[in-house]
């Protein structure tokens, strides 16, 4: 006699696991300058091509002032810093009591931003000179982070960017794709800079996955193979071939999930099969619904049984059978959630 019984309270899937390392597309790209937020800053130091400095203020006669400077070849942070020492303008006030802001942004010769300053604010100071007595803007100190998204070209036959952002176990918390212009231009957010994988998908829908956080080297694309073995329906119980089937229904307090059992005959001629159901309290059931599969939805047909007798043994045929045990409410009652009611949008009525 063969006989399997199935777990009843999941659903669930075994896998077999084999893995096969695919080599991605040999496209020319480099993504070591993603590698880390420092080296995604020194990138970004580099591709600067303009400043431009907008004050505002209260007490300004013209609105706003904005002021600017621009190079052609890449330069250093200190070289940056001379351009803006540069700058010697004029503004108006009409209150002089007002603070002014200042508002720096580095930017690529696209006229993307690359640094953005943090708030600052000065009060006008009065000073003297030759010209006579006058008011001068003192020199903030303007911190400048980077912006939070850095511009980087790729060939223009990657269409897609993912980046991935690891947990300290190695495992992805939230994958993000990288905005585009559509022609090759991608913006990285700064911190996802070294934090896991990118994944370029280019035009052909080849991919290429660069490991961040180790150099931005080029790793490996593996192929994780998987097939179905078995699966699991919640509070159903399938027999092969039994002759008995005792079976103990999880309860606590006369309180549990009621199971379907399946019986399949696969005899050339049906048998009795002896039937012990009971709770972990002790109740029995006082019926069973059976019907055959393949039968009508409403054909079943019920069997009452003494609960004192120690079994119950219905004839079932060839085939598979289905039975559900019919319980006294008072011995056992099946757990089920209370179903979720929507609540009315308004009362009374209108107007």
């Amino acid at each position: 006699m063969k006989q399997v019984i199935k777990s009843v309270f999941m659903i669930a899937c075994a896998l077999m696991i084999s893995i096969q390392t695919l080599v991605s597309a040999n496209l020319p790209v480099d993504l070591k300058f993603l590698s880390s937020r420092g080296a995604l800053k020194a990138y970004a130091i580099e591709q600067a091509r303009s400043a431009d400095l907008n004050l505002t203020s209260a007490g300004f006669a013209d609105g706003s002032y904005g002021f600017g400077a621009s190079w052609e070849n890449p330069v250093t942070s200190t070289e940056l810093q001379g351009y803006l020492t540069q700058w010697d303008y004029r503004v108006r006030m009409v209150n002089t009591k007002d603070l002014v802001n200042f508002d720096l942004r580095i930017r690529t010769a696209d006229f993307d931003e690359l640094f953005v300053s943090y708030p600052a604010q000065v009060l006008p100071q009065f000073v003297g000179g030759k010209e006579g007595q006058g008011y001068e803007l003192p020199r903030p100190y303007l911190a400048l982070r980077m912006a939070d998204e850095i511009p980087f070209r790729l060939d223009k036959s990657i269409q897609r960017v993912q980046i991935s952002y690891l947990d300290p176990d190695g495992r992805t918390v939230v994958t993000k794709e990288l905005r585009t212009d559509g022609r090759g231009k991608f913006f990285m957010d700064p911190n996802f800079a070294g934090t896991g994988y990118a994944e370029l998908i280019d035009q052909d829908w080849n991919i290429n996955v660069f490991d961040l956080h180790n150099g931005g080297a080029r790793t490996t694309l593996e192929q994780v193979r998987f097939t179905g073995e078995h699966a699991f329906i919640d509070g159903l119980v399938s027999y092969e071939n039994p002759s008995t089937v005792n079976y103990t229904v999880w309860s606590w307090q006369g309180t549990g999930q009621n199971p379907t059992f399946e019986i399949t005959m696969n005899g050339p001629v049906g048998a009795n099969v002896s039937l012990t159901v009971m709770t972990r309290e002790g109740a029995k059931p006082r019926g069973y619904f059976i019907r055959s599969q393949g039968a009508a939805a409403n054909e079943w047909q019920y069997y009452p049984v003494n609960p004192a007798a120690p079994s119950f043994a219905p004839f079932l045929d060839t085939g598979t059978s289905y039975l559900v045990p019919d319980w006294n409410p008072e011995d056992f009652r099946e757990w089920s959630p209370v179903p979720t009611v929507p609540a009315p949008c308004c009362k009374g009525g209108l107007g």
